[in-house]
């Protein structure tokens, strides 16, 4: 972490200090949040230790002003499991166990070729045409978004999207925006029906809404956000030729090698020879920056790293658990360069060997897809069943996933959900800033404001615009928690709900902490490029805009005409958790 991020941290600390010791101890942490989100925008260089120092050095001086005003909450005759619980909620330790499984489930759907080769069955049906495949991407994301989790289609679309557009030759840069596109399409897409976000289940549980009220009013805010995802993603693609609608041989190939090492039970080629120790670092530093910037197979940019080939080779065999492949892929990378008639030859005998173990592979397809049915059916149930933890549908999905690989898989599976996990991490100290600024009240002066500024379109304008700019830094749930209370004894708490589980879902996809589909899709795109806070909020500040001006005009034609009707009040209940 470079000087410059300690120095900013400190400062921020010092600030933050500096008003709690004059008594305005809300703004401080005000401030430690906004500030933990500035420093996120400029000093985030894509490693998730730098993430996680930033937001756990502010979220400890938040604690600090927290305890000093405040003190430290203690539970009901000290129970340990209580302060367990307590602690738990702070931090939504049923969202990470939550993404523990999905990650889980996910991996090893990838693993069986599923993805893959759904994937190319839509590229096969769509004659290769990008634009037009593309188009149905976002259009059927915003659909399965309301019936399904937003967060598990969030996942498995996004893998199949950047599975077609890695073989289409497409600028990183173009895939990046394709990508965050998909979380406007999981987030404001899924708003039409009540299965779609955890703040419509939480909202429909605590005012009593049913399934039609989302699909006769929310409908409308979800139409505008699949014409500009599918427009926008039309306009990206158009300038790119259409792709082969059969998958490339070297795709199969590398994903044939992937499976080689979950075989072998090893990591990265890099990670093997640094454990075999015969590489220079600077040498690696060098193989890891072609990697990530020209997006080679580690192997190749071994090679072209300028690692002697029989070192290359050595530890290609190691890691693959296969001498003959090992040399294989070599053999071909050199005759591929040299444009020699014998890599056709080469690769066609690497194929052989993937192919048979492909079939291998395959042959436990039928639980892991089992397993996935398990888990869209527990989502579902969760809608009509609230006490029941969405974590657990994951996690279920994810052991029975786990049960049907093949045991020397398993544990490189569990390695790459425990990567995907660590990117998550950062979010812990924030949670726990958030949970502080609610108990001290914050929230609520904020939601009795925007209450109270005007007539009954100006507040539900308020709150719709309100919710989405906080939701977009804070956690959704917690906003729609606060709104719903706030709410729930007003004449017009209808109308102020659909403005409010609209607002929730509109912030979701400004930056890459504002919801669980936003946090997966910044792990798929960390597969492709780093992108930064800053740069991830100035790719989508301009759709965000259009669509809060759209759904703005939608709430006052809505209004206008009465709609939604006012309601009986509901009998309050209490909080539902996700």
């Amino acid at each position: 972490m470079h000087s410059r991020v300690v120095l900013l941290i400190v400062s921020a600390s010092l600030i933050g200090i500096a008003m709690a010791s004059f008594g305005l101890h809300v703004l401080a942490l005000a401030w430690l949040l906004v500030a933990t989100m500035a420093l996120l925008s400029i000093a985030d260089d894509g490693k998730p230790s730098t993430k996680t120092w930033i937001s756990g050095s502010l979220g400890a001086v938040g604690v600090f002003v927290f305890a000093s005003r405040w003190g430290i909450q203690a539970s009901a005759g000290g129970s340990i499991l209580d302060e367990f619980i307590r602690l738990s909620h702070a931090v939504h330790l049923d969202i990470f166990v939550f993404l523990a499984g999905l990650y889980l489930v996910v991996n090893t759907f990838a693993y069986s070729g599923f993805i893959g080769d759904l994937a190319w069955k839509i590229v096969k049906r769509a004659e290769g045409k990008l634009g037009r495949i593309m188009v149905a991407i976002m259009l059927l994301t915003c659909l399965l978004s309301g019936i399904f989790d937003g967060a598990t289609i969030s996942t498995i679309m996004g893998i199949i999207t950047l599975t077609i557009l890695l073989s289409s030759g497409m600028q990183t840069k173009h895939i990046v925006q394709i990508l965050l596109l998909l979380v406007v399409a999981t987030n404001i897409g899924g708003v039409w029906f009540v299965l779609g976000e955890p703040t419509n289940i939480l909202a429909a549980a605590k005012l009593g809404l049913s399934p039609f009220f989302f699909i006769q009013y929310a409908l409308f805010f979800a139409l505008p956000a699949a014409g500009l995802c599918s427009v926008a993603a039309w306009r990206i693609v158009r300038r790119y030729p259409k792709i082969r609608s059969d998958r490339p041989e070297i795709e199969v190939l590398l994903e044939g090698i992937s499976l080689r090492r979950a075989h072998a039970g090893t990591g990265t080629l890099a990670e093997t020879m640094e454990s075999i120790g015969t590489v220079e670092i600077r040498s690696l530093a060098e193989m890891a920056r072609i990697v990530e910037e020209e997006g080679l197979p580690d192997f190749e940019a071994a090679l072209k790293a300028g690692i002697p080939r029989q070192k290359v080779h050595a530890a290609l065999s190691v890691n693959l658990n296969s001498e003959v492949l090992a040399k294989g892929l070599i053999d071909f990378y050199h005759y591929r360069a040299e444009d020699n008639p014998m890599a056709d030859l080469v690769l066609g005998d690497l194929l052989h060997h993937v192919h048979q173990e492909y079939r291998d592979r395959t042959r436990s397809r039928n639980l892991i897809i089992a397993s996935g049915v398990v888990l869209v059916a527990l989502l579902v149930a969760h809608a009509f069943i609230p006490a029941m933890p969405t974590w657990s549908s994951t996690v279920l999905a994810g052991i029975m996933a786990i049960a049907a690989v093949q045991p020397n898989a398993r544990r490189y599976i569990l390695a790459q959900t425990r990567h995907n996990m660590t990117e998550a991490f950062f979010l812990v100290a924030i949670f726990i800033t958030i949970s502080e600024l609610n108990l001290a009240g914050g929230f609520a002066v904020f939601g009795n404001a925007v209450l109270h500024i005007g007539g009954p379109a100006v507040t539900g304008i308020g709150i719709l615009t309100g919710s989405a700019l906080l939701s977009a830094v804070a956690d959704n749930v917690a906003v729609m928690d606060i709104l719903t209370n706030l709410i729930v004894n007003h004449a017009d708490w209808s109308f102020f709900a659909l403005a409010a589980i609209v607002g929730t879902a509109l912030g979701g996809f400004v930056s890459p902490i504002a919801s669980v589909q936003a946090v997966i899709m910044a792990t798929v795109i960390r597969r492709v490029t780093k992108i930064s806070f800053a740069r991830w909020v100035a790719m989508t500040i301009g759709w965000f805009s259009i669509l809060l001006a759209a759904s703005i005009v939608i709430l006052l034609a809505m209004h206008a005409l009465g709609l939604p009707p006012r309601m009986a009040l509901p009998v309050t209940t209490g909080a539902v958790g996700h």
